[in-house]
């Protein structure tokens, strides 16, 4: 796992004020992910919005993994 500013700390934009965002860049983040989603049928058994929960947990733990990486919200 990569050890860069962005994993020390918060890395999902929405969770973050304005300061912390810039204390990211100032630590090394250097990308931002912009995870896309969606809202479709699936089933009785499945929700609508599953694959904004996949993505934002995939988009996630591959931030942490880069490193040097923060999270958008997703765009469903």
């Amino acid at each position: 796992v990569a050890l860069g500013a962005a994993c020390a700390g918060e890395i999902e934009l929405e969770r973050m004020t304005w300061p912390e965002v810039a204390d990211a860049l100032k630590g090394g983040a250097t990308s931002v992910i912009i995870p896309t989603g969606g809202t479709e049928q699936n089933g009785p058994h499945m929700v609508l919005g599953k694959h904004n929960f996949i993505v934002a947990e995939t988009a996630r733990r591959i931030a942490r993994k880069l490193g040097d990486t923060l999270v958008a919200p997703v765009l469903a």
